[in-house]
């Protein structure tokens, strides 16, 4: 299980998330689809979008919280998701895979 905060830049309907990936391997290697550091020829990752059922509507200045846990059982392997704003959090999304 993992949060990322974030705090809101502009008033905004949030719609879910995107999850962008970059890792640093082993000294100046790395690989990223991050925008600013994207590796040229990687087309074996993509940006990941973390929908949310109903959006929700968040002033600049509000702190947003993500959580988000990798789940896994003798098949399958799933995430499960939500966001929080000031007390105000989302339903799990894709609970249960």
């Amino acid at each position: 299980h993992n949060e990322v905060q974030f705090t809101m830049s502009t008033d905004a309907v949030l719609h879910g998330i995107a999850g962008y990936f970059h890792a640093d391997l082993f000294g100046h290697a790395a690989i990223s689809i991050v925008k600013e550091t994207f590796t040229q020829d990687l087309a074996s990752w993509y940006p990941m979008f973390f929908p949310i059922e109903q959006p929700m509507s968040v002033q600049k200045g509000d702190q947003i919280t993500f959580s988000i846990s990798r789940c896994v059982d003798e098949h399958y392997v799933w995430y499960e998701w939500s966001l929080a704003r000031e007390g105000i959090s989302t339903s799990i999304h894709n609970e249960g895979g």
